[in-house]
Order: structure tokens, then sequence, then C-alpha cells
């Protein structure tokens, strides 16, 4: 679910109109390459309790003052206008004249779906030092979303609750039951507005405390969004609260998914990041995409942010190619997989303990995963070639959900999984009075420790196969086993055994 992705749906015949139909383009943004990046990754990697904000990271780790005023220079001298320069100084935000654009970057841009696009990627001058021109993908959005039929009610109690998520995953423990998340923020992209009334109305039903959410504006406003994109933004900051129920929800809602993440780690960056989002589009667009998100999260982990996003809803698949999904491949990012969970229940269906869990898979979709051939392997990773997706992984169904003043069941897929993820890092973090950052070298010592008989921390998953049927076909997936895997990465959280490990 996911998902919200860049669709490369747009081909020059698609595009629509002339460049100059308008008379600046959407806003656009410039990355350049940063400073000693051998530096940056030790600094993200070994244990501290200081990490630095955006302006610092800048000053360390960004381009040289002189080379953000030669290109914010450059810019104006092409006719395009420098909207804002990002505190990190390795992103400029932009706009023009389309045929200015056009001069500069070697495109030609056409009209389409409300934006313009280029039919081939953009090629800024060597000499500026920048990675690359985001904001003219030929693409679109387009959310998936996993809807359970209506007939399944809360009135039926088969669903998880956020009682039955604390009884299953051990936040009812004495060593966690205090936490609450206090403190805490997690920030949430979105294409659409998150429904406060149905956030409301959930959190009464279950007995949670009443929240409001905080809502962001980066860039366009995109309004209430069209429905799916609603249900999205309102799923993740219902069920992030669910879990850490004390921690403040930020949903950042835009109608650029790289200009909400900008904002997210360069303006009050929060402590705690869910992305239930995802890019898609052609392998040569998705390759350019996935270097410019991890300069964007690899900022955000040297300024102790912990990024958890969905391993994506297809198996193995991606846009419909063998391919992982490019925001949750970052090395710099905690790729969340899904799980079917059963637990232990009584008479009246409540959850009472942890029973077992299989890889999330109904048949059409699955927990997505696999290896990105496009990322070299992450020192924490010992095996293989690329970077492997997922890391952990969470229930992927059978969540209910409030819409308007009902609460209805049941929805999922991994964008359920990944904000449950998020909870549980705010609880952890509350736990030890510090942002987190990130987690994945952590994670993979911890689970390799626990393989050799060390304490638990993870509900290993041995059992499912993300393999999914499209038409008469079955394309092929991959299968759980003991120890990490790539269907649910090394499993769900043992949040005491998580707490313990951690120390807090």
């Amino acid at each position: 679910m996911r998902r919200v992705g860049l669709l490369a749906l747009v081909f020059v015949s698609l595009l629509v109109g002339v460049a100059g139909a308008q008379e600046r383009t959407q806003p656009l943004m410039l990355v350049l390459h940063g400073r000693n990046p051998l530096g940056l990754e030790h600094f993200i990697t070994r244990p501290h309790r200081r990490w630095v904000d955006p302006h610092e990271f800048g000053r360390r780790f960004g381009a040289s003052p002189r080379s953000v005023r030669r290109t914010s220079a450059w810019l104006r001298a092409q006719g395009l206008r420098v909207r804002h320069r990002f505190a990190d100084r390795t992103l400029i935000q932009f706009d023009g004249p389309p045929a200015a654009v056009e001069a500069a970057f070697g495109v030609r841009l056409g009209w389409a779906h409300g934006r313009f696009r280029s039919s081939r990627p953009p090629r800024p001058p060597a000499e500026l030092g920048a990675l690359d021109v985001l904001g003219l993908e030929g693409a679109r959005t387009a959310p998936r979303i996993t809807v359970r039929p209506a007939a399944r009610t809360p009135g039926n109690r088969f669903y998880i609750s956020p009682a039955d998520f604390r009884r299953i995953y051990g936040l009812d423990a004495p060593s966690v039951a205090p936490l609450t998340g206090a403190g805490q923020r997690i920030s949430i992209p979105a294409i659409g507005e998150a429904d406060g009334d149905a956030v409301a109305n959930f959190r009464a039903f279950f007995g949670l405390p009443p929240t409001t959410l905080r809502d962001v504006v980066a860039g366009q406003d995109p309004g209430l969004g069209q429905g799916p994109f609603r249900t999205e933004a309102t799923l993740d900051a219902t069920w992030a609260g669910a879990v850490a129920p004390a921690a403040e929800i930020e949903v950042v809602r835009g109608t650029d998914l790289f200009l909400i993440l900008a904002r997210q780690v360069n303006v009050n960056p929060a402590p705690v990041v869910s992305i239930s989002l995802a890019v898609c589009s052609s392998h040569a667009v998705l390759q350019r995409l996935a270097r410019a998100a991890d300069v964007i999260f690899r900022q955000a982990a040297a300024q102790g942010q912990t990024v958890l996003v969905a391993s994506g809803d297809t198996g193995a698949f991606s846009c419909g190619r063998r391919e992982v999904d490019v925001l949750a491949a970052s090395p710099h990012v905690t790729a969340v997989g899904g799980t079917e969970v059963q637990p232990l229940r009584d008479d009246a269906g409540d959850a009472v303990g942890y029973g077992s869990e299989r890889a999330w898979n109904t048949g059409s979709t699955a927990s997505g995963g696999g290896r990105a051939n496009f990322f070299p392997r992450p020192f924490y990773q010992r095996r293989g070639v690329g970077r492997a997706v997922p890391d952990v992984a969470a229930p992927a169904d059978d969540y209910p959900i409030g819409v308007g003043s009902r609460v209805v069941c049941c929805i999922g897929g991994t964008s359920a999984a990944a904000p449950a993820w998020a909870g549980v890092v705010a609880l952890l973090g509350e736990a030890r009075g510090r942002p987190l950052g990130l987690l994945n070298p952590t994670l993979y010592r911890l689970g390799r420790q626990q393989g050799y008989g060390g304490p638990r921390v993870f509900h290993d998953v041995v059992d499912g196969t993300t393999a999914v049927r499209r038409g008469a076909a079955v394309r092929p997936g991959f299968r759980a086993h003991r120890g990490y895997d790539l269907t649910t990465g090394w499993g769900s959280p043992d949040v005491p055994g998580l707490l313990a490990a951690l120390g807090g």
C-alpha cells in the first residue's frame, strides 16, 4: 500500500501541449554533491550521543559555500529563480520559464497531468558539481491500497486492535508498559491531508487518549487529495499513534515527494520518519531517483533521524519488473516488510499473546523484498550482492481504520507495517532519551547474535513465500527461512528484548 509512487506512464507521445503554455515550471530541485562522503558514513555509523542539525550538516558535509553561491548565480544567469537554499547545502529549489529550463538543462518540456515533464533526464553542467535535477520526471503519483471486505467489522473482533498489538509484541510487558511515546514526534509524508476526525474517532473507539495531528504543507498545497491519497495518510497517522499514543504525529503534505522529504530533514527534523510512499518509473529513472533519495536519507541518519520505509506489496516485483522499491532500497533507511500474524486469542477473540507469523501474501499481493543492485552491499549486510530488502517486518493485514465517524475493517499492506514500526521506534527513543538514528547496524548485529543463541529481539518468521499471481501466471518470489531472509528481514519486533538490548 504503501505506496504512492511515481509511475512512468508519460512518454514523449503522451506529452500534451508545448513548453510555454504556463509562465513558470513547478518548483524543481537541484541536488549538489556534498563533501567528505567517507567521513559522513563514519559519522552515521559510529556510536555517539550527539547528532548534527541541518546547519551543522551543511557546514561539515554539504557543498562548500562557494559552490552554493556559484550554482545559485548560474541559475539566475539562466533566467531561473532560486526559491530556497536548504540548510544542508545539498538541495536548491528553483523554478523558471519553461524555455529557460529547456536551455539550461538540455531538455524538451511538455505539459501533462498538471506538470511540466521531460522525456529525457536533465543534464546540469559538470562544473556545477550537481548530482541531478528533480521534478521533471515523466511520471505521476498513483497509490495502491489493500482493503478487506466490509463484512469484516470490528464487531467480530478478528482483527488487530491497538490493545492486540500491545499484547502480541510485548508492549504490555513491565519494562515497556510505562512507555507511551511522550516527547517523540513521528513525521509522515503525504500526498493528501489525513482525516483528523477519522483518527480522533478511531482513538476514542479504542480508548486511546485524544491527539491533534500537526499539519504541515511543503510546497504546493494538495488539499484533501483524492480518496486513496487521503486514506493512505489517515492510515499512517492512525497506526503510528496507535502504537505510540502520546507521540506527536506530524503529516507533511504536498504534491512533490522529494520536496516533502527535503523539508522533513531540513526544517525542524522529527526523530522518526515513516514513509509509506513509493517511487515507480523506468529503470533508468529509478536509479537516478534512488541516488537522490539516498542523499536525503544520509542526511537524516546524520541528524539522528530514524527513517522507516514500507518495502512494497508486490513481492519480488516493483513497477512490473523484478526490482526493489527504490526508497526502501536506500542503505540509510530501515525497510519494513509484511507478515500475517496469528496471535493467541481468548474466547472473545482478543489477543492474549504472540502465536505465530508467516510472510504476508494474499495471492495477488505480498511483502516486498529482493536485492537492489543499484546500491552496493552495505557493511552491516555481510552476504550477497547489492542492498537486501527488507530489514524487519510487522503485520500487513487486518488493521481497522476510521472512516469519518465510523471505524471499519480492514485495511493493510506494508504501509500499515511501517507506521506500526515507527511507533515502536518512538517508544524506544523515549526510553533512551535521545534519537536513535540509523537502526540497521544495530538491528543486524542483534539479529546475528540471536541466531547464535543470544537474546531474542525478533520473532523470526520462517514460513511463507512472496510469490504472487498475475492472471494465469505466477511471479516467483522468495521464501521465508530461519534467520534473515528477503521476505520479512529479521522478523517482527520483540519489543521487551529490543528495549533491553538497546538500553534505556
